[in-house]
């Protein structure tokens, strides 16, 4: 068998999600800041 450590591979995707979901989030908070002077 090929020792692969899903624990660690899993982690390093869940941080990326992360990464990428707190950027979506700031970007979209700030397009509700600016959309709020409407």
């Amino acid at each position: 068998m090929i020792s692969i450590k899903p624990v660690s591979a899993c982690r390093e995707m869940a941080l990326g999600y992360g990464e990428a979901a707190t950027w979506m989030l700031s970007q979209y908070l700030q397009e509700k800041k600016t959309m709020k002077r409407l």
